[in-house]
């Protein structure tokens, strides 16, 4: 398929959500199996024995695409660089399975009339022409007489894919009329007739004829089912939180895989029952066992293929560099000494695919998961009842041998202090201070992990901390002394009273979001929780920015774009959260260099010690028979190569700092450089002394229904106050 390095391929990757190498699961219970493959014989675990890199000078004339011969996995490759004109090797050996006489359309090929190609099981290659007079399609069977198809209906005549059954030909190419939207045509040459089918992003044919295509839709990918010769539907399957389609591939045994990208699963391969569309099982996870990023930027346009032996191959052309990557699959020793049980809410993607990156490099060690939900959101839906669950099981030592510790979401009902204070956790000092990679860990993130004996009960697989984004060339303007590494909210409401009173225009926050409002009201919140009674001025102030907002934050109707030129104008913060480099942080150089400004990233303002905000977070239960094992799997995840491209290196900082600055280092930038102050700046919010694991228990049910009547005016500020005290009192 042609891959074409554009602001088009950005857009289409943000459909998509990208991260994830794994044993094939069983088929879901009522999964019908079309009998072709048997999955509890399916076991395999893969090696990446090949991977291939070459720049192109002319990538916009290169083109290479998987198809099949009889049952072996081909590659066809054009290209007019470097004197290589048209070959189909075979993907295993890279050996050559064709090379046809192309001297009769040399003159065609230079002049890139050629747009496409394809080839067949039976060995017949088959090219598309344009006419550049006529605009014409001219299907060239290198061994029979050319064929007219019509017109050209793609624009700018790129045509990014092409197939060839029977009498039919299937082009995919960006439509004329909508340049974001790809199109399907289906020519039949016999009927002279033709179908189009919108927003289609990849197809592939089986040898009878059946189409089987993913299509763009407003909710999420649709894959379809449609047989040629019949001319009808048989199926369509809508995305869910296994499966949202991205490419597909017909293997030479006409068995059904789907290239699927959901949350923390990113590049997953699914074999699917053709006849029904019903998952069979899960063939490979990328995470595992790949040895580069499944980004959004890097391949979320890569083909794949799947081999008769259920070898892999991904394929992606990016920019100026194609690359092939080959995954051999191969049959783990079953007999493993060690098992070790992750008891979590659901099973974190991220997480499962380092520990089997561990059992790779330990095959004496497997790991199964007890778990209650299939996903983040069915957790957040039952989250209190679970709460009430695993606190009976912690009490009596039945949570396996590691236990997850949601963090983003234990503050609503889990009692994360109280977790770590009561005894089901054993120590991991002893085990920390015996890590190889100890010089490289900012154990400053620990803090908040520790009883009330000091004593470290967990570790954080990331953290993921609010912060500032500060003008600081408006603040230079303005004549602030202030320091802006330790700024309180008393300072910042103060000066927003001032703007409000002298009806000078400025505003405190950039155009900020009913979500970036709400988290930074509540990080005020929070700090007030040290001492409710003497926020009270700051309170009032609060309530006032609010009521007129003009000089707390724009909103988005009167603020431009996000980010673009203008964002910043007059605006001295901007609320920032998370470790997305190749996104906040490109928006940091965007914005500066739009508008000639300097950004900073500050710590959210305090009033007292700095509340860490964590991913996930690990502990290993004090009934575990295994706990040797499970802290050789600690450490591990405390090294270089636990998380390589999922969760905990897109959304949070590691507490490896060379991890996560390698991870900073090899961020995918679109116009402007990353700089490295940004990046040093935010580690250094990340590191600060943390005194609390997340909010405090209850808080949320504490602090927010009492500020709200005071909002609304149905409490005055004194029993906002109060009230606050004393719920924060029963809960503390």
């Amino acid at each position: 398929m042609r891959k074409f390095c554009s602001v088009l391929a950005v857009l289409f990757c943000l459909s998509f959500i990208l991260a994830g190498c794994s044993r094939p699961e069983k088929s879901p219970t009522g999964g019908k199996s079309s009998g072709v493959i048997d999955p509890s014989v399916m076991r395999y675990s893969f090696r990446a024995d090949a991977v291939e890199s070459e720049a192109l000078t002319e990538p916009y004339r290169f083109q290479q695409q998987f198809f099949l011969q009889d049952d072996a996995v081909v590659k066809l490759s054009f290209s007019a660089q470097d004197g290589r004109i048209l070959d189909v090797t075979d993907a295993a050996d890279g050996s050559a399975v064709a090379v046809p006489d192309t001297s009769l359309i040399q003159e065609q090929f230079e002049s890139g009339s050629i747009l496409c190609g394809a080839y067949w099981r039976d060995g017949q290659l088959w090219l598309l022409l344009q006419d550049p007079v006529t605009n014409e399609y001219t299907l060239y069977p290198t061994e029979k007489d050319a064929q007219t198809l019509g017109k050209c209906s793609f624009q700018y005549a790129l045509t990014d894919k092409m197939a060839v059954w029977q009498n039919y030909v299937l082009l995919m190419g960006q439509d004329e009329a909508n340049s974001l939207a790809d199109t399907l045509v289906l020519y039949d040459t016999q009927a002279q007739t033709e179908k189009k089918i919108a927003n289609v992003t990849d197809f592939a044919l089986d040898s009878a004829g059946n189409l089987y295509y993913i299509q763009r839709t407003p909710a999420a990918p649709l894959l379809v089912k449609y047989s040629l010769e019949e001319k009808k539907t048989h199926w369509q399957r809508e995305s869910d939180s296994e499966l949202a389609p991205q490419k597909v591939f017909c293997s030479g045994k006409d068995e059904l895989f789907v290239c699927s990208s959901t949350i923390g699963a990113q590049g997953s391969i699914y074999a699917l029952d053709p006849t029904s569309g019903v998952t069979l099982y899960k063939l490979f996870d990328w995470g595992a066992e790949s040895p580069d990023d499944y980004t959004q930027n890097k391949m979320a346009r890569a083909d794949f293929a799947v081999g008769a032996d259920y070898t892999v191959w991904f394929d992606n052309l990016r920019q100026a560099e194609k690359t092939l990557w080959r995954f051999t699959p191969y049959l783990p020793d079953a007999a493993a000494a060690v098992t070790l049980t992750i008891t979590a809410p659901y099973k974190e993607e991220a997480l499962d695919a380092a520990a089997r990156r561990f059992s790779k490099a330990h095959p004496d060690v497997q790991f199964s998961w007890d778990t209650d939900y299939k996903s983040t959101d069915d957790y957040l839906h039952h989250s209190e009842q679970y709460a009430e669950k695993i606190n009976l099981r912690l009490m009596t030592g039945d949570i396996g041998d590691l236990f997850l510790l949601p963090g983003k979401l234990s503050g609503q009902y889990l009692d994360g202090k109280g977790i770590l204070n009561a005894g089901s956790l054993a120590p991991l000092d002893d085990c920390l201070s015996g890590c190889p990679d100890l010089d490289a860990l900012d154990t400053a993130m620990l803090a908040p992990l520790r009883d009330e004996t000091g004593t470290l009960r967990a570790i954080p697989l990331g953290v993921n901390p609010q912060y500032l984004i500060y003008n600081q060339t408006l603040g230079e303007q303005l004549g602030l002394t202030w320091n802006t590494d330790s700024l309180t909210w008393t300072q910042i409401f103060d000066l927003g009273m001032r703007w409000k009173d002298e009806n000078a225009p400025y505003t405190l926050f950039a155009c900020m979001s009913a979500y970036a409002v709400n988290e930074t009201v509540g990080a005020f919140l929070l700090d007030s929780t040290r001492d409710i009674a003497a926020m009270q001025p700051d309170l009032e102030k609060l309530n006032t920015l609010l009521s007129e907002k003009t000089h707390l934050y724009r909103i988005p109707e009167d603020a431009p774009y996000y980010w673009s030129k203008g964002f910043f104008d007059n605006a001295l913060f901007c609320y920032g959260q998370g470790a997305f480099y190749e996104d906040t942080f490109e928006r940091l150089s965007t914005a500066e260099s739009e508008n000639g400004i300097t950004l900073k990233i500050l710590p959210m303002p305090t009033s007292g010690e700095y509340r860490q905000s964590y991913a996930d977070c690990l502990g290993i239960s004090t009934a575990s028979d295994q706990k040797d094992y499970a802290e050789q799997f600690v450490q591990y995840l405390l090294g270089t190569g636990a998380f390589t491209q999922n969760i905990y290196t897109t959304e949070s900082a590691l507490m490896n700092r060379e991890a996560d600055f390698a991870r900073f280092s090899s961020a995918e930038m679109h116009t402007f450089p990353l700089q490295e102050r940004h990046y040093q700046q935010y580690r250094a919010v990340c590191t600060l002394p943390a005194d609390a694991f997340l909010a405090p228990f209850g808080w949320d049910d504490a602090m927010w229904p009492a500020f709200r009547a005071y909002r609304s005016g149905n409490l005055t500020l004194e029993e906002c106050i109060a009230q606050m005290q004393a719920k924060f009192k029963m809960v503390e």
